[in-house]
């Protein structure tokens, strides 16, 4: 086996431990256990990220640059679909053993999502991905891995699904070399751009006022594409970010560390506003969000100059 080969194998291995199951069995470990120490998950979930980080050439001890993931055609005759079900980053994985070069990146989880949305399979609505009619015909499923939080996973079908496509994969991959990252959502550019002769983004008085709340409450994506919705072609779109940012600096958000993630979250002068920490089902599934309420709305479009300033 490969250094690359061990590399996954160790961070899957990690992963597991950092998730306070037995490495070997993937079951529970018992309570007592130092594998269920809140300090040894967060140190396992660190070292994972620095493996992760290795995988995928962000990171390397020696330096050593490493190619963009290939198959040849003959590899690729050669893949066969997992036993049972897999997640999106076990059938990656997976599929990465079939490379005899272990100097390539691993394959993007992130830009795989966004290629089987392209296709179909998937849709992204307020801030999550959802398995559209086509990606449930294809095989997609919702599960509870951990028996808390949902995910997709792949039936066998739809791993074969995936396979059977890996030339359309790997070349949306290559297309999407140096091009910006666009917010499914709102349709900004993420990262840094120029403003290519667009004016900055802004609202009349007049414009603002019309603007109603959104009822039920909503995502900070799906308010910033409402104010979008609002401009001309001719104006850069607002940043989610921007809103976010300035929140943050008068006290409304912090950031915290949640299941092994970084969130925004209200604090109480937050929740006092009307922003939630909440969680909201979907197809039977549960994920956690901030929300803004009509409260956090109103007060967002009231100090949308101040914020923009």
């Amino acid at each position: 086996m490969d250094n690359q080969k061990l590399l996954l194998h160790a961070l899957s291995y990690i992963r597991t431990m950092a998730e306070g199951k037995n490495p070997l069995t993937g079951t529970e470990e018992p309570d007592g256990s130092a594998l269920k120490e809140e300090r040894v998950k967060k140190c396992l979930s660190y070292v994972a990220g620095v493996l992760e980080d290795a995988a995928s050439g962000k990171f390397s001890p020696a330096r050593v640059k490493k190619e963009p993931f290939s198959l040849t055609e003959e590899q690729r005759a050669r893949v066969r679909v997992m036993e049972g079900e897999a997640s999106l980053r076990e059938l990656l994985d997976h599929i990465y053993t079939y490379a005899e070069n272990g100097n390539m990146k691993i394959i993007p989880r992130g830009l795989t999502r966004d290629w089987l949305a392209a296709e179909g399979l998937l849709v992204f609505h307020d801030g999550h991905f959802s398995i559209s009619p086509e990606g449930k015909a294809a095989g997609l499923i919702w599960r509870q891995p951990d028996g808390v939080h949902w995910a997709v996973v792949f039936t066998p079908e739809a791993q074969q699904w995936l396979i059977d496509r890996l030339p359309e994969l790997f070349s949306y991959i290559e297309q999407q070399k140096g091009a910006p990252k666009i917010d499914p959502e709102t349709g900004e550019v993420l990262g840094k751009r120029s403003s290519g002769g667009k004016i900055p983004f802004s609202l009349d008085p007049e414009t603002l006022d019309s603007i109603a709340v959104l009822p039920g409450g909503v995502s900070i994506s799906r308010f910033v594409q409402n104010l979008n919705s609002y401009i001309d072609e001719g104006m850069q779109k607002l940043s989610r970010t921007t809103l976010t940012d300035w929140l943050t600096e008068h006290g409304y958000l912090e950031r915290v560390q949640k299941d092994s993630r970084q969130a925004l979250v209200p604090t109480e002068k937050g929740e006092t506003l009307g922003i939630r920490w909440e969680c909201r089902g979907e197809e039977g599934r549960g994920y956690w969000g901030t929300v803004y309420y009509d409260e956090a709305q109103t007060f967002l479009l009231t100090h949308l100059s101040e914020i923009l300033r």
